[in-house]
């Protein structure tokens, strides 16, 4: 029996890589949009000193180990697209701390808040916080936009977050 357990180890690698790569694409929601996921992985510090852990060998919830943290990701979409929807999914256990989740529009000499979601308060595993953009908001050259996480303390992790967007 020992001797297929090294396998399983990886295959069960292999099928998260497969889940992350596809976890990159687009994917259709409605008629005639899309939504991009965007996992913790693609999330980096943005401030020094955080004391943050990921789960499952850096592959799953981004979660505070002590204190705040700040984490950006930079999503890449075609210029003309209209954003419409940005959902982040937390666990929240804490009755304390909280996450959320922004969008901003960034330039040379400008950032822009386009759209923040509701902060997550305690509720079961995996509950989602929402906001709509509206009006929509068109993707503009030479504009980046940007998703600004925060965690205000141990006991909240982050799970991933969704982008609706249309053509």
């Amino acid at each position: 029996m020992s001797g297929w357990q090294p396998w399983m180890r990886v295959g069960r690698r292999a099928m998260c890589l497969i889940g992350l790569a596809l976890a990159f694409a687009p994917t259709a929601a409605q008629a005639g949009e899309r939504t991009l996921l965007v996992l913790p992985a693609q999330f980096h510090p943005a401030n020094h000193g955080v004391a943050y852990y990921r789960r499952m060998s850096g592959l799953a919830d981004l979660c505070m180990a002590r204190g705040a943290g700040y984490f950006t990701a930079v999503l890449d979409l075609p210029a003309g697209t209209r954003l419409t929807n940005l959902r982040a999914y937390f666990e929240d256990g804490s009755d304390t701390a909280f996450g959320a989740l922004a969008l901003y529009r960034v330039g040379v000499a400008t950032s822009d808040l386009v759209v923040i979601t509701p902060m997550s308060l305690p509720k079961p595993h995996g509950s989602p916080v929402a906001a709509s953009i509206e009006p929509a908001e068109t993707v503009r050259e030479p504009f980046r936009y940007v998703l600004h996480l925060t965690l205000t303390g141990p006991g909240v992790c982050f799970r991933a977050a969704e982008v609706t967007w249309e053509d």
